[in-house]
């Protein structure tokens, strides 16, 4: 009996023995691998590294738009901890009330401004974890003159990152409480480019192992301030650079739907046609931002995907649409645990082994520097001039501006290549994510963000006028409606039944043919010729020159324009809508870019150029022609005669841009414009400039419109003279005569203007 019980229990030892035996060899063999990745995991985390942005040049390698390297400070407002064995949301700030931030982002209008004033003033005047991040920061930075101003500073970054937490589906409708809460874990970047004083401190205090985590709420992280060392000078060709958005992102990696259901992303996003982001598929950043599902205790949590770090794209110019070259790919980076706390945050830092991320390729632009700003600063003085003139300062005090505003455009005719582009106002792209400084520029009623090279002069509005007129006389040359000696009488009035269609100020040029009619800008003339040549195909000719339609170049944001559809079918097409058509007027907006890519394909014998920014001598696609216009050389040379004797004709009448356009013993040709916009008190009228040169062989094409500043060859054609003389060095020239708008002398000013009123000289 007794070696019975012996041989059972012996039995049960051995076998609980070959048991542990077993279990041990499944933990530390076969699941060794298994678990090894846990303790990983639990040990490591993954950081996603954001790459350093490729730079944008000018045409001689300067850097125009670059990054720099930055410490930034994320917060993160709160963290799961677990408390009694329990997974709590647990606030990283002391004095900050998770549930009172929740009801401050929920409420709306009045309520939640008063909740958001509270949450202020708690933070001001209770949080030691505001108090000892204020005391380091103003220690070690200068742009603080008190304490409370970086008290005030931190607690506006608290907020303002608070603020930014969504809480309301794309749809508009308010999402789950917790779904909100949740968001609370996620870190944002709190202050850019702190400095390195301020990182190590930070840093101490978060591996003190006494420091009671002090500053749990806080990250920092190395990454990349973008800067623009020309500031202002080159604003609407670079643009500017913010972050993804949520919208973005779901777009990019898809979402979970209301079923749970994934909804599979694009892996891409398009912007005006154009390719400004794309993820390749397998790639680290696909699985950074790929959505996932988390289980635990049972349970699956649908999470919508993760976020790049410093996650910067482009949002205007050509930080936008070359995004997808400059934005370089981020690649996962390996940190270690190094202060273990089962009950609160836990602090990481790199394992070791640095891995960078894959940098953005520099995008070199056909831009000179040192060009765009000796062009800005003509242009800002002699819009400054104007502005000072009485009738102009009239006319901008009732618009409620300063100064005006302007488009200007140098482009090289035959290739495209863009050597300056101007318009003003301005603003400094390095300011633009100051929220005081952002308010300012859009509360300007001459819109800084407004680039009127590629969208108009004007919001809303911008009439080609007289500098359409070449565009007609060609057309009309073409189908034969006129030849170069037709005559047009011009008695200064054409009737349609009891309605006056006038010629500029109701000058009579007498029987005038297309050449001088270009000469004079005669109004006659082109209501004649467009009845000629009928609406269809007037409208055809415009469209084939470009007109109603995006020239095509590389920035975002271009507007087509407008060419009046109806006159193409003739549906409800009169023939007073056709004399407006023919002088540049009534339903035809245009862009200073459009006027520049028409005129270049006029003298390039109908080639059709490709305008653009990015310079690349080994893109061909950059430079081949766009299409063709079958033109003769013949009607070609009629026109540009025309448009020479603007400049160049002194004779009685002159040209309209002769008194403060012409270049003793230079020559060029162009044609000035003068379009009138609304009605009645609010009438005003467009001054504008369009101009080859030299004459002969064409090399560049300069497009100058000032909105509001009444005759083309009064306010624009001194501007254009000044960027041709720059550009071709013609410093040494003499002037035909002293520019009267140079001199304090308003009378004699007057005195030109009224001689040449009287003439119908201004076009």
């Amino acid at each position: 009996m007794f070696r019975r019980r012996s041989i059972i229990i012996g039995f049960i030892f051995t076998l609980g023995f070959f048991m542990l035996i077993g279990r041990l060899w499944y933990l530390q063999v076969y699941s060794a691998d298994y678990y090894r990745k846990m303790g990983e995991r639990r040990l490591h985390r993954l950081r996603p590294i954001p790459p350093a942005r490729g730079s944008i040049l000018d045409r001689r390698g300067r850097i125009i738009a670059g990054d720099i390297a930055s410490f930034d400070l994320w917060f993160q407002p709160a963290s799961y901890r677990s408390i009694e064995g329990k997974r709590t949301l647990v606030s990283n700030v002391d004095v900050l009330d998770l549930e009172s931030v929740y009801q401050a982002l929920i409420a709306e209008g009045t309520q939640q401004e008063i909740k958001l004033n509270l949450l202020r003033k708690n933070l001001l005047e209770h949080s030691d974890f505001v108090d000892d991040l204020a005391v380091i920061i103003k220690r070690n930075n200068s742009d603080f003159a008190s304490l409370e101003e970086a008290k005030a500073k931190v607690v506006e970054s608290i907020v303002e990152v608070l603020t930014n937490i969504s809480v309301k589906s794309e749809n508009g409708i308010l999402k789950g409480r917790n779904s909100i809460l949740h968001s609370f874990t996620d870190p944002r970047k709190m202050l850019q480019d702190i400095d390195l004083k301020t990182y190590q401190e930070i840093q101490q205090i978060q591996l003190n192992p006494y420091s009671k985590d002090r500053f749990a709420a806080l990250d920092v992280r190395g990454g990349y301030k973008r800067v623009y060392p020309y500031g202002a000078l080159m604003s609407h060709i670079t643009g500017y650079t913010g972050n993804l958005i949520a919208s973005e992102y779901k777009q990019l990696r898809g979402y979970w739907d209301e079923n749970n259901n994934l909804v599979s992303g694009t892996e891409e996003i398009d912007k005006g046609g154009h390719l400004f982001f794309k993820v390749d598929p397998g790639s680290e950043e696909e699985e950074m931002i790929r959505p996932r599902i988390r289980r635990r205790e049972g349970k699956e949590y649908y999470l919508s995907g993760g976020s790049f770090a410093n996650e910067t794209v482009g949002r205007s110019g050509i930080e936008q649409w070359y995004n997808q070259e400059l934005r370089g790919e981020h690649v996962w980076r390996v940190e270690k645990l190094v202060k273990p706390d089962p009950d609160g945050p836990r602090l990481f830092i790199n394992a070791g082994m640095r891995r960078d991320a894959i940098n953005g390729r520099n995008i070199k632009l056909t831009i000179d520097v040192d060009f765009q700003q000796i062009v800005t600063n003509i242009v800002q003085d002699e819009v400054a001039k104007l502005s000072r003139e009485p009738k102009h300062r009239a006319v901008l005090d009732k618009l409620g501006l300063n100064i005006f505003p302007a488009a200007v455009v140098v482009m090289n005719v035959h290739n495209g290549e863009i050597y300056a582009m101007v318009s003003l106002p301005e603003y400094d792209p390095n300011k633009i994510h100051d929220t005081a400084y952002f308010k300012s520029i859009m509360a300007d009623k001459s819109y800084p963000l407004y680039n009127r090279v590629i969208s108009g002069i004007v919001r809303g509005a911008s009439p080609a006028g007289s500098t359409i007129k070449p565009f007609v006389g060609m057309a009309a040359l073409e189908e034969g409606a006129i030849t170069r000696n037709t005559l047009f009488d011009c008695e200064g009035v054409e009737y349609i039944g009891d309605k006056e269609y006038v010629c500029m100020n109701r000058a009579h040029h007498g029987f005038i043919n297309v050449v001088d009619a270009l000469k004079v800008s005669c109004n006659i003339f082109f209501y004649n010729t467009g009845k000629a040549l009928g609406g269809k195909k007037l409208a055809a000719w415009l469209g084939d020159f470009g007109f109603g339609s995006e020239t095509g170049i590389d920035l975002p944001k271009e507007r087509s324009g407008h060419l009046p559809e109806h006159a193409l079918t003739g549906f409800q097409w009169s023939l007073g809508e056709n004399y407006h058509l023919s002088i540049g007027q009534g339903a035809i907006d245009v862009t200073p870019m459009q006027l520049a890519c028409a005129y270049s394909t006029l003298v390039n014998g109908g080639n059709k150029i490709n305008p653009h920014l990015k310079y690349d001598p080994a893109d061909p696609t950059l430079t081949e022609p766009r299409g063709k216009i079958k033109l003769s050389q013949h009607n070609i040379d009629t026109i540009e005669n025309g448009m020479w004797k603007v400049v160049q004709a002194g004779e009685y009448p002159h040209g309209t841009a002769f008194r403060l356009g012409m270049i003793d013993g230079f020559e060029y040709m162009g044609k000035t414009g003068s379009a009138e916009a609304g009605r009645g008190k609010n009438r005003v009228t467009h001054a504008s400039f369009a101009a080859i040169a030299p004459y002969k062989e064409p090399e560049i094409v300069v497009v100058a419109l000032i909105p509001y500043g009444d005759h083309g060859g009064a306010s624009c054609a001194r501007l254009v003279k000044r960027v041709i003389k720059a550009y071709f060095n013609l410093d040494d020239f003499e002037d035909i005569n002293t520019d009267p708008i140079n001199s304090n002398d308003a009378e004699g000013w007057d005195d030109y203007e009224k001689e040449d009123i009287q003439n119908g000289a201004l076009g």
